[in-house]
């Protein structure tokens, strides 16, 4: 997964920060992937996120069939809860 990742990086620019970024959660997971799903969701996701960066998770009936990558958003991303109005 790291070597793919660092091969895809050619395609895509990733600053200094988001390597390191990316280096320290994959570092993490790896020690003990048993001991990383106990970690709370919020860490999980964080972690995932860092490792990932612009690369999605494809699932179908619960199933990871790929990854993919997200397209660039336009402007701020609005944080919040799914299904939240104002």
């Amino acid at each position: 997964l790291k070597s793919k990742l660092e091969t895809e990086e050619l395609a895509t620019f990733l600053s200094q920060q988001q390597r390191v970024d990316r280096d320290l959660a994959f570092d993490t997971i790896k020690e003990s992937v048993e001991n990383f799903w106990i970690l709370s969701e919020t860490t999980i996701n964080q972690l995932l996120h860092r490792l990932m960066q612009d690369r999605r998770f494809v699932v179908l009936d619960g199933e990871i069939i790929g990854v993919s990558v997200v397209a660039e958003r336009r402007g701020k991303r609005r944080r919040g809860r799914i299904g939240k109005t104002k």
